[in-house]
């Protein structure tokens, strides 16, 4: 990922960030203004500096009360000039909005408008999802998640998952990732670019990839063109495809298998709706390793029924994988217990989860955020 300063007297408040960001080995340009750039020794020898000098200041024919204001405007101009030639260089998002992508998003929430202002009560599955909408109609929304079906989706120790020849067992070690299409909104990009580094930390892991070529979220590619296709080209031979199994949609039994013998199950997102695979993740008993977005952090504790990560750093969840795989008795038994208990709450919103089952048998569970925490 690539990051942009931007402070007039940089390094200011981005002097511990930046360095950091350089540390870790990430793409760091920043641009301040040229004289306290050039009067400053360099924060960091691989942080790239981008100098401007403002040609007109405020006039002082301009108000009193507004000359800051010019000032301002004027620094703007110059600070999007300066980025609008580093985007020339090649600096920029690996997926930037387009100009049509507000307005476009703003008509097509119009008919959830109309329809908010139509009901007298909505529901909506997560706290952050719920927050997402206008602050006037808030009050009609009930957080309440639609639930897992714990009697068909839980833990079973002597389950075989085979598919085109590979039987897999929960003796084996294997990493899955499951998604409806394999796409950025997912976090399939970054989960792609951990596999290098995982596979060589984990000799014996099978990676288990579940999820079509089309798009659910997002933008697409030119036709005839997959992300899948796009990050296998990407890492070219630095993976080996002999533990890479790309399954394509699975049937829903086949896929409950699969989390059934999985060691760890990874789920990196963008803030957006949770994905059902991720709770049936949890009550299937799997150790989650998970990004540390929204609204996951409503479901997830670090280090409690699930591990969180960096959504961009790919090097962490490698290495948070490897290290659930390597100390399977230390964190495979509290993580899938705990995650398997938060799954199995009763019905009630309010219910509380504490390492336990509050209802005598398996239950659709709820998982709003008070539900889940512990």
């Amino acid at each position: 990922m690539k990051f942009l300063l931007v402070h007039q007297n940089f390094p200011g408040q981005f002097r511990h960030v930046g360095r950091a960001l350089a540390e870790r080995g990430r793409a760091v340009v920043a641009i301040g203004g040229n004289a306290n750039i050039v009067q400053r020794p360099p924060l960091h020898p691989a942080v790239k500096l981008l100098a401007y000098r403002l040609d007109k200041k405020a006039s002082p024919a301009t108000h009193h009360c507004i000359r800051s204001s010019e000032g301002a405007v004027r620094r703007g101009q110059t600070v999007a000039r300066a980025a609008l030639e580093l985007k020339k260089q090649g600096f920029a998002p690996e997926f930037p909005a387009t100009f049509d992508d507000t307005p476009r998003l703003r008509v097509k929430n119009t008919t959830q408008l109309l329809s908010l202002e139509a009901a007298d009560a909505g529901i909506s599955p997560t706290a952050w999802q719920a927050g997402r909408y206008p602050a006037e109609f808030r009050q009609k929304i009930e957080v309440m998640h639609e639930g897992i079906d714990t009697e068909s989706v839980s833990p079973d120790p002597a389950a075989v998952f085979e598919w085109n020849g590979l039987s897999l067992t929960a003796v084996d070690e294997v990493v899955t990732y499951v998604a409806r299409n394999l796409e950025p909104y997912r976090g399939f990009h970054v989960f792609m670019r951990a596999l290098p580094r995982l596979l060589a930390a984990r000799p014996r892991a099978r990676i288990v990839i579940v999820g079509g070529d089309d798009v659910s979220y997002g933008r697409r590619l030119p036709e005839g063109q997959t992300y899948r296709a796009q990050y296998l080209a990407e890492l070219g031979e630095r993976i080996d495809l002999s533990r890479v199994h790309f399954t394509g949609r699975l049937p829903y039994a086949d896929c409950l298998r699969l989390l059934q013998v999985s060691s760890a199950h990874v789920y990196p997102t963008y803030p957006f709706v949770l994905s059902w695979s991720m709770p049936e993740a949890m009550a299937a008993g799997c150790a989650l390793v998970a990004s540390n977005t929204a609204p996951v952090r409503e479901v997830v504790e670090d280090g409690v029924n699930g591990r969180l990560v960096d959504f961009f750093d790919a090097d962490e969840l490698a290495d948070t994988v490897a290290d659930v795989l390597a100390r399977p008795a230390e964190f495979a038994p509290p993580l899938r217990v705990r995650a398997t208990a938060c799954a199995r709450v009763s019905t009630s919103p309010r219910a509380a989860c504490h390492g336990g089952s509050n209802s005598s048998r398996p239950a659709r569970a709820p998982l709003s955020n008070p539900a889940l925490r512990g």
